[in-house]
């Protein structure tokens, strides 16, 4: 594919603290490696906040490096935070016009519609001049899509992707394990998890792993209840720690399409997650997983009751069945695919 593929650009960010590893991070990992298996030849603009000073600095060197190098590769390929889109997005854009380069530019997360209804005249007129005037435009779900599509007629699905782990599906038994990995933060539904660990009886498990975001969430306000903080862990243990759970639990107030849930869907595992409707384009009410209301305990722990020795088997499967559309590999294809065939006008 590398003698007739266009080299890229790619402005992302780079994995740099594997204990701080957020979805954004291990998504953007996982394209540079389809990328390198593909053969194409790209460099990497990082916008990581963590390896900069502080946020000015790191919009400075982004911009600086960006350039540096936009000249030397035949396309752009932004994947942009809410931040990022407002701040880079007209910069790279208008630079891409100018010199005659392709761009294309990935929003990552899926809460765009709302943030972008929310802001001032002048931060709006900022995003539609990139929407309107990128090559191609990327959203995380297709309701996005169809939400923003008036804006630019290339304006395509990629979804939140994970590697192919090759698990075979193998039958679980339901032992009422379940695991919350994530961001350690209250917008994730910590506070009602943790309210519904206590009303739950001891036959269940309720293991929480992830980076702590909130200062509140220390090891002393965590004894007060019966869910158990595990701490942090490296994206390469993830797997492995999914086949010792039978359910992965994020009951969040916000999402996109969760990497953790794609994870878990490889290896057979259900969710129990909240009815957001990002979410709820993934996730199939008591096909591969259950939904509850969000900030909601009774209907969270309502949620944990659903499952059990019947429907366990069924959900597992389904869940299994749903990896394929999220593999990264194939999704890369289509996205380098799309760029391929970019002409300019």
């Amino acid at each position: 594919m590398s003698s007739n593929s266009k080299s890229l650009l790619m402005v992302g960010p780079r994995l740099a603290d594997p204990k701080r590893a957020g979805g954004m991070l291990v998504y953007f990992e996982n394209i540079l490696q389809d990328l390198e298996d593909l053969g194409i030849d790209y460099k990497v603009v990082d916008t990581n906040s963590q390896i900069y000073k502080n946020i000015p600095h790191m919009f400075l060197v982004v911009i600086l490096n960006f350039l540096r190098d936009f000249r030397k590769y035949d396309h752009i390929n932004f994947h942009s935070t809410f931040n990022q889109i407002i701040i880079l997005g007209p910069i790279f854009v208008f630079f891409a016009k100018l010199f005659g380069k392709e761009i294309s530019i990935k929003k990552i997360a899926g809460t765009f519609d709302w943030e972008y209804e929310r802001l001032d005249f002048f931060r709006k007129k900022l995003i539609e001049y990139t929407l309107k005037n990128a090559d191609i435009m990327y959203f995380e779900t297709k309701y996005l899509v169809e939400y923003f599509k008036h804006f630019n007629k290339r304006t395509y699905w990629h979804p939140n992707i994970r590697r192919n782990p090759n698990i075979p599906y193998e039958p679980k038994i339901y032992n009422k394990k379940f695991a919350f990995i994530s961001l350690v933060r209250k917008e994730k539904g910590v506070d009602e998890l943790l309210e519904v660990s206590n009303k739950l009886d001891d036959s269940f498990t309720i293991d929480i792993y992830g980076p702590v975001f909130n200062k509140k969430y220390t090891e002393e306000y965590f004894k007060d209840y019966k869910a158990n903080y595990k701490g942090p862990l490296d994206p390469k243990e993830v797997f492995q720690k999914l086949k010792e759970y039978d359910v992965i639990v994020l009951p969040s107030y916000q999402e996109g399409y969760p990497g953790i849930f794609i994870e878990a869907f490889s290896c057979g595992i259900p969710v129990l997650t909240t009815t957001l409707p990002p979410v709820m384009e993934i996730v199939k009410h008591q096909e591969n997983g259950i939904l509850v209301e969000p900030k909601n305990v009774d209907s969270l722990y309502n949620g944990f009751l659903s499952f059990n020795n019947k429907n366990y088997q069924e959900m597992s499967k389904k869940a299994y069945d749903s990896f394929e559309m999220f593999d990264s590999f194939k999704q890369t294809q289509k996205m380098v695919n799309n760029i391929n065939e970019v002409e300019k006008e």
